[in-house]
């Protein structure tokens, strides 16, 4: 979507994707914050962190990634 975006020259469609790409940025470092906050030892741990990491990849796919394949 970006690289069309920015192929085409249309300022319009270069904001709503940068629009787009900010709503996913926002809504993961949301999701982020509320982990650490709901699970407190999450933050205290490395295996912790790095167990949910891996769930994360694991479970939810990375949206970034679905709107760079769409280009």
């Amino acid at each position: 979507m970006l690289n069309a975006a920015q192929a085409s020259g249309d300022t319009n469609a270069l904001i709503a994707a940068q629009g787009e790409m900010l709503g996913v940025i926002n809504a993961a470092s949301q999701c982020f914050n509320e982990l650490s906050v709901k699970y407190p030892e999450i933050s205290q741990s490395q295996d912790l962190q790095q167990q949910v990491m891996a769930i994360a990849d694991e479970q939810c796919p990375n949206p970034a990634d679905a709107l760079f394949s769409n280009q």
